[in-house]
């Protein structure tokens, strides 16, 4: 689901461009005219009819007549500068897929290609760009066999780029086209599906290799600094006259001690390269690195404990992220609880009812931090898919095969596996979840549309800094919890519900 998010956002935009559809307005014929069809070399370029100076009214006509062929017809656009006073994208071209009038082409699913760059804007990469987004939208979302496109012999330039880019020459009309007293053939170049997938997965792979020798460089880097920041630790601890072992003296108040956080701060730097491989062992080594440094700094200077959920929940440790949310929910309340007090018990929640009530993590609570409430939501929703399961499961059903059909916490608990009717406990789970929902939407007016379409929040950058009920702390949120929702059957469809109060 995260994936088809993401790619949904990303559609009309490519590395340095975005794309809108052309309208049917006076500015955007204007444009075509003045900045395209009045340019005699890049009207010539784009055009194979005979060459002399377009009217306004040729333009138009010409406009209507390809909006009206078109499967796609868009203009070429530079994204808007938020920054400046002008935000709207600035189109530099336009791009058409059409059947050019021939209803063969799409009953083969078979389009053409055309496009126009202005003057100012040719030799940058843009029409490379264009087109490699244009073939990729058409057959990723149009469902089309097979992209053609035609050019002059003369167009050396444009022939080259298109083999480049994977198309193949079909078919040459020769000496169709009349120019400066010489004659040239007209190229059809064409690109099947499967040539296309085949080019994609390729350059996929490439891609994939090379993003991940980055991360696995910036994860050594980051280990690297880990150990050289514990040498040095280990370095200053001796130069004090202590010999022993500073990591077990301070075990459990490590942050009070200030030559310790340079080590924590890049440990953290670790954890968080990790966390960019999507792979469950770096999941796990995540994890244990973040269980580590709370047993070094228990009062938790690092946030740990709104980072740590996330990633047990995408283990599968449901019953552990709750016990280790409750804990901590629980010495809210108490004033006078030092977390680093090597005499009190720490993190000894074990084996928490998590159909319990909810008070302790909604409003009525002291807890300030987004992730408690949001991930408590989130096991609660996994034990609403699970209950409903069981309540649809065919009579008669082993034990067995219920136990297959839920999650990590249900499989565990007989009672409710033997259980005929499970009708009241699903809405009474619909209750809590109601009232966690209305928790966060408080705190927060800004997450649950965030965590609904998250790519746009996450495509900015980490914030430096942020407050409560800011649009910055969705980011820091997602940062760490996104892909455990994202995993879990249904819960972007009952977000909206709740959005929609239908839930």
């Amino acid at each position: 689901m995260a994936a088809m998010t993401t790619a949904l956002a990303g559609a009309f935009r490519s590395e340095r461009l975005t794309y809108r559809a052309i309208e049917d307005t006076e500015a955007d014929k204007a444009f075509v005219f003045r900045d395209l069809n009045s340019d005699p070399a890049a009207f010539g370029m784009a055009s194979f009819a005979m060459h002399q100076p377009c009217t306004r009214q040729k333009s138009d006509q010409n406009i209507e007549s390809a909006l009206k062929a078109s499967l796609l017809s868009v203009f070429i656009c530079l994204p808007g500068n938020e920054d400046e006073e002008v935000s709207d994208p600035t189109p530099i071209g336009m791009l058409f897929l059409s059947d050019s009038g021939f209803a063969s082409l799409a009953y083969f699913r078979r389009t053409r290609l055309g496009i126009q760059i202005a003057d100012a804007h040719q030799g940058k990469g843009y029409g490379t760009e264009a087109i490699s987004w244009a073939v990729d939208w058409a057959f990723l979302w149009a469902g089309v066999h097979s992209v053609a496109l035609m050019t002059a012999s003369y167009n050396e330039r444009a022939l080259a780029l298109y083999e480049k880019l994977g198309f193949k020459v079909e078919g040459v009309s020769r000496e169709a086209i009349y120019m400066d007293r010489k004659w040239y053939d007209m190229v059809q170049l064409g690109m099947l599906e499967q040539e296309w997938e085949a080019q994609r997965k390729k350059s996929i792979r490439v891609q994939h290799r090379r993003d991940h020798k980055q991360l696995c460089e910036l994860i050594k880097e980051n280990r690297q600094d880990v150990n050289a920041q514990e040498r040095k630790l280990r370095a200053i601890s001796r130069l004090s006259g202590n010999a022993g072992d500073v990591f077990a003296q301070w075990r459990g108040r490590f942050w009070r001690l200030a030559e310790s956080r340079p080590y924590m701060i890049a440990r953290q730097g670790l954890v968080d390269s990790l966390l960019n491989i999507d792979t469950r062992h770096a999941s796990q080594e995540a994890a244990e690195h973040m269980r580590d440094m709370l047993q070094l700094a228990r009062n938790d200077g690092m946030g740990i404990r709104n980072q740590l959920p996330g990633q047990l929940l995408r283990l599968g440790q449901d019953q552990e992220a709750y016990d280790f949310m409750k804990w901590w929910a629980v010495i809210e309340n108490d004033d006078e609880h030092d977390a680093s007090d090597m005499s009190l018990p720490y993190l000894d929640v074990h084996g928490a009812d998590v159909f319990e009530p909810v008070a302790l993590f909604t409003n009525d609570s002291p807890i300030r931090e987004l992730t408690p409430r949001v991930c408590v939501t989130l096991i609660k929703l996994r034990l609403l898919n699970d209950l409903e399961t069981l309540q649809k499961a065919a009579p008669g059903a082993s034990l067995d095969s219920r136990r297959e059909s839920v999650g990590p916490i249900v499989t565990q608990r007989e009672d409710i596996l033997n259980r005929d009717d499970h009708g009241p406990h699903i809405e009474e789970l619909k209750t809590q979840i109601r009232a966690l929902y209305a928790s966060v939407q408080k705190s927060n007016k800004y997450f649950w549309p965030a965590l609904c379409s998250p790519s746009k929040t996450m495509n900015q950058p980490l914030p430096g800094s942020f407050g409560p009920g800011s649009p910055q702390e969705i980011h820091i949120f997602l940062r760490y919890n996104v892909d455990s929702w994202y995993e879990t059957k249904g819960t972007t469809r009952r977000i909206k519900a709740l959005i929609q109060g239908n839930f």
